[in-house]
């Protein structure tokens, strides 16, 4: 049923038009600004607000559960990385490095803070397109959305955009993945039939018994992106060392561009890249450079915790295809994406 994508995406859309009132954003005095393209319909600006709202909810759950020996840290991450990890989902999600949180009810506090949380006053500089960013220069672009094959693109470039991040969020990230919610708890147009089990990919039993991209969602790809915006982490104690220095005088998070492996995307080779020699700069890993290292890490740790076990390591680098894409973004460390 993979040839039926699209139009599954538009059965979500109006799915989440009816079941929704109108989806916003955490915070509205600090809610980034949306760009849609002309006569874009309301259920798809609906969705990308959820998708906001589920990478704040994963950067949440990262910054307030996760423990130096968590099996999924260990698989993207080493030892030595965890206090950085975690600030880096700290910051996104807004919250103080040193406090702290009783354990014994995630679901609530979770809930709570998608009703009452603060975004962090940063994301006033974040712009969020479906599409191609219309503020992007077109010399300052890589790769558009148009191609077909891009996830997504975040621009940062300070002599002309300042501290802005202007991150374009292209189709294929809406019609290939899907919501956490929509995975976990399979509408009607993800069953094989009508009372029938779900499709490979949705439900916890779904899922396989591994990390694959059957995980990720539209708030994933966000996520991704918020890595790569050095505005947003650049007060991170030693941020500018750990991070990758970059030709524009700045240190950023970037996406690991081999030989091998040959990329930093998806479980497979996220997992590989831990396994690497430490930077001997740094004394971390050289995942902790990494944008997609922190999403799989995520992505393991809230699918272990929303079904209650423990998901094994990817076995090839297919498994970043089950859904019939994967994910990358524009690699243009002085602009676009990485």
């Amino acid at each position: 049923m993979a040839s039926s994508n699209r139009i599954k995406w538009f059965l979500s859309l109006l799915i989440l038009l009816v079941a929704l009132q109108r989806c916003e954003a955490d915070g509205d005095d600090d809610i980034p600004t949306f760009k849609f393209p002309t006569n874009t319909q309301q259920q798809a600006k609906d969705e990308m607000s959820l998708a906001l709202k589920e990478a704040m909810t994963l950067a949440r759950f990262l910054a307030i559960t996760s423990v130096p020996c968590d099996e999924g840290f260990l698989r993207y991450f080493q030892p030595q990385d965890y206090l950085f990890v975690q600030r880096v989902f700290r910051t996104i999600a807004n919250i103080p490095f040193d406090k702290q949180f009783d354990q014994s009810n995630i679901a609530d506090l979770l809930a709570s803070w998608d009703k009452d949380a603060k975004l962090n006053p940063k994301f006033t500089d974040l712009s969020i397109s479906l599409g191609d960013h219309p503020d992007v220069r077109e010399q300052d672009r890589g790769r558009n959305c148009e191609d077909g094959e891009l996830g997504a693109q975040t621009t940062y470039l300070p002599p002309v955009y300042g501290n802005r991040a202007l991150m374009a969020i292209c189709s294929p990230s809406f019609e290939f993945y899907y919501s956490l919610k929509d995975i976990e708890d399979p509408p009607d147009w993800a069953l094989t039939a009508k009372g029938g089990a779900p499709e490979a990919g949705f439900s916890c039993n779904g899922l396989l018994g591994r990390d694959t991209s059957y995980m990720l969602s539209p708030g994933s790809v966000i996520l991704h992106e918020l890595m790569h915006w050095p505005y947003l982490l650049q007060d991170i104690p030693d941020y500018a060392r750990f991070a990758q220095p970059t030709t524009g005088g700045y240190s950023k998070i970037l996406d690991f561009a081999g030989p091998n492996p040959p990329d930093g995307y998806g479980p497979f080779n996220s997992a590989r890249i831990q396994s690497l020699p430490v930077n001997a700069v740094t004394g971390k890993s050289q995942a902790i450079r990494n944008a997609d290292s922190y999403v799989w890490y995520a992505m393991n740790k809230y699918w272990s915790w929303k079904c209650n076990r423990s998901f094994g390591a990817s076995t090839s680098p297919d498994d970043n295809t089950l859904r019939n894409f994967a994910f990358s973004d524009d690699t243009n460390e002085e602009g676009s994406g990485s």
